[in-house]
């Protein structure tokens, strides 16, 4: 299937190579079927991360855990608000930061969800388990996820 323009984050310096030859068949492989699967994000910086981690926490707690309030204001103006559910439970990039993992979603009507029927999902699961990797989907719901080991 074609590759889109959010694949080239698999090309950047910092994803394994390993994990990038099993990413792009794992894609090619659901792409048969739903081209409308799109890689969101690939490796991720340690600010990355922690903004991430900020999502649905109150102030208080992100400086109970260690970040400072400029570290705060900063994920706050890139869309972190303490509203709504948490995206992540780590303050530091495990997988992601070490390029050993990808996020994806799909692409309908030209807006990103990860609100499409299940069997698209298992579909996902069945094909990166087919090349080596891991889904964090069956076991905490985070199933737009993919990694290599662990």
């Amino acid at each position: 299937m074609k590759p889109t323009a959010n694949d080239k984050k698999l090309k950047e310096p910092e994803v394994d190579r390993e994990f990038r030859l099993k990413a792009l068949e794992v894609l090619a492989n659901v792409r048969a079927k739903h081209p409308e699967l799109i890689v969101t994000e690939v490796f991720r910086s340690v600010k990355r991360q922690r903004q991430l981690y900020c999502k649905g926490r109150s102030s208080a707690e992100l400086l109970a855990k260690g970040l400072d309030s400029a570290e705060i204001r900063s994920a706050r103006r890139a869309g972190m608000s303490a509203a709504g559910d948490t995206v992540t439970g780590m303050l530091w990039p495990k997988y992601h930061g070490a390029g050993l993992a990808m996020d994806c979603a799909w692409l309908i009507n030209g807006a990103i969800t990860w609100n499409v029927p299940r069997a698209w999902w298992l579909m996902y699961v069945r094909a990166g388990k087919a090349h080596g990797l891991k889904s964090l989907g069956p076991s905490i719901g985070d199933w737009g996820h993919l990694q290599l080991g662990g």
